[in-house]
């Protein structure tokens, strides 16, 4: 099954983007990536920011990254299926890391912006 993480990026006080999550998921030798805001709790709605895709290397760095960009704490990983590509604009995945277990839907609206929907899995 395709990995996936949530890292915590510190950026440093003089950049243009505040301290956020990425959350990554992997699509073949690269790494799907967008800006959250938090770790979704049942059944939110919210909008995130796709980012440029990463080197899959990124699902075990931690520590500070080059650039003066901050640095990265891995906060959650785990896998998901089924798999997804670079080109899909929607899709539906069930996660399984250590703080989400459900279902992950998210779709892209317009300017790199896109909607997710996080439905935990029933007990």
């Amino acid at each position: 099954m395709p990995c996936c993480v949530i890292l915590y990026h510190e950026t440093p006080d003089d950049a243009t983007v505040a301290s956020h999550l990425d959350f990554m998921l992997q699509a073949n030798d690269e790494l799907l990536t967008w800006r959250w805001g938090e770790i979704p709790q049942d059944n939110q709605v919210f909008v995130a920011a796709r980012l440029a895709n990463h080197r899959v290397e990124y699902l075990t760095l931690e520590g500070k990254l080059s650039g003066n960009r901050g640095t990265v704490t891995r906060i959650d990983h785990g896998t998901f299926e089924p798999p997804i590509d670079n080109a899909q604009q929607q899709f539906s995945i069930l996660i399984q890391t250590t703080k989400l277990q459900g279902e992950l839907v998210a779709q892209a609206l317009a300017d790199e912006q896109w909607e997710f929907r996080f439905f935990p899995k029933n007990p």
